[in-house]
Formats: structure tokens, sequence, C-alpha cells
């Protein structure tokens, strides 16, 4: 199952939940194609922990730009935590229906996030 995150001011994340064979769940660093050539990602097995998500994304590469690199305000990474959290435990409560799950972007803020988009696809 995959799920898909990004975040304001050009930062991207990218976070996919597989299910079925694997049932795991891989966080992805920042979105876009830069995912794909950066390759900074977290991979942990769901459903995850608030703390298990938080750590997940703190070990990304890109995570000081989530943390106020600089003089950009410090976005709500708590907050992504809990969605990431709570979209495992989905993920995991569908693994029977549900083979993917996508939410890009997700937006996140100084306080809070915004999922903009999501699609979900039923197994065959």
């Amino acid at each position: 199952m995959d799920v898909v995150f990004s975040v304001p001011q050009g930062l991207n994340d990218s976070s996919r939940q597989a299910v079925g064979q694997t049932k795991g769940y891989k966080l992805d660093g920042f979105g876009g194609v830069e995912v794909e050539l950066t390759r900074d990602v977290a991979v942990t097995l769901a459903p995850v922990t608030r703390e298990q998500a938080m750590a997940m994304v703190l070990s990304l590469k890109r995570a000081p730009l989530l943390q106020g690199f600089r003089k950009l305000p410090p976005l709500d990474t708590a907050s992504f935590a809990d969605t990431v959290c709570r979209i495992s435990q989905l993920a995991t409560d569908l693994q029977d229906v549900v083979v993917e799950i996508d939410v890009n972007p997700f937006i996140l803020g100084t306080n809070g996030g915004l999922a903009v988009d999501a699609l979900i696809v039923r197994s065959a």
C-alpha cells in the first residue's frame, strides 16, 4: 500500500505503505523527483507508533528543513508523525481490501497539516 505526503515551502515528503506480502511501512524522503534521486527513505513494519513515526521523520537526511533550518520556522513534525501513525494503522486495518494509499500532497505547516489529495486502490 502506498502513502505519499508533501510539505510546504517546496518541501515534499512521500510516505508509502506496502501491504500484502511485505506489510511494511515505507516513509520516503522529500517527494517529487527528489525521492528518486536522493533515496532518502525510512522503512519499518506497520503499524507504526507515534514514536516510530517521529523517528522515521527525523531520520531523513533533509529533516533539518522541517525543524527550522536557517530562518525558516519549524514545521509541526509531531502532527506529521501522528498522521503517519494513523495512516499506517488504517493500512493495517484495511490490508485485506486495499493495496495502496497515496496521500499527495500532504502540506505540513507550523500548526498541523493538510492532506490535499489522496488515492486509495482496492485489491483486485
